[in-house]
Parts: structure tokens; sequence; C-alpha cells
């Protein structure tokens, strides 16, 4: 599997180091939005969980395709 557009993603053996590499960043997250939908259906999501930190109060967010 390739991706055009990705430097970082060659290759499955290159994707599996990255992804381990990123998971414990990943593992800090404080929400997690399901992004299989729509790119609006995201933001709605996101939106809708009060996810978006006003006053620079960041949260920490994941948006992932759930694995099938």
């Amino acid at each position: 599997m390739t991706m055009t557009g990705r430097p970082l993603f060659r290759d499955e053996a290159s994707f599996g180091a990255l992804y381990a590499l990123r998971l414990p960043s990943y593992q800090l997250a404080d929400h997690r939005v399901d992004s299989s939908g729509e790119p609006t259906q995201v933001v709605a999501e996101i939106l809708r969980r009060g996810i978006v930190a006003s006053g620079g109060n960041a949260a920490h967010l994941v948006v992932e395709k759930p694995l099938p």
C-alpha cells in the first residue's frame, strides 16, 4: 500500500514504525472523534462535544477512522 503526497507514509512498514512512534502521543488525547464520515459530520461532532477550546486552553484531540 502506498499513498502519494504523504512522504512519511511510503509503505506499510514505514507507516507501522511511524504509528508506533506517535502512539504514546495519541494515547494522551482527551477526546477521540470518528473520522469515517463526511468532513462536515466530523466538524459537527467536534462542535457538539464542545471540544474546541476557547481562551487558549488547548484540548488534545485525535480524529481517527475506526478499524474494521
